[in-house]
């Protein structure tokens, strides 16, 4: 199928063959496959925290596994907004 939409928030399109062959691979992929390949539930809770130095935070359901580390010359340099999500995805590759 050929994009066209104008914008991302326009709806899209799926003939129903297709919605259905979608639904049939959602459906069955874990018995396809012999395995589970993502939980049923993403639900996670994430406490991170950043300063102009570093970062630190931890997943809510690991209790006390901490996660820290120092910024980057270059790090240091972005605004503190971008920080803060940088400690967010360093503390989920850390423990994923």
């Amino acid at each position: 199928m050929i994009e066209c939409r104008t914008s991302w928030d326009q709806p899209l399109h799926v003939f129903p063959k297709i919605r259905n062959e979608l639904s049939i691979c959602l459906n069955n992929i874990d018995a396809i496959n012999g395995k589970v390949m993502s939980p049923k539930s993403s639900a996670v809770g994430v406490v991170s925290d950043a300063s102009d130095s570093g970062f630190g935070g931890y997943f809510v359901q690991c209790g006390l596994v901490l996660v820290s580390g120092v910024w980057s010359h270059e790090e240091m340099g972005t605004s503190s907004t971008f920080r803060e999500i940088l400690a967010v995805k360093f503390v989920q590759c850390f423990l994923w």
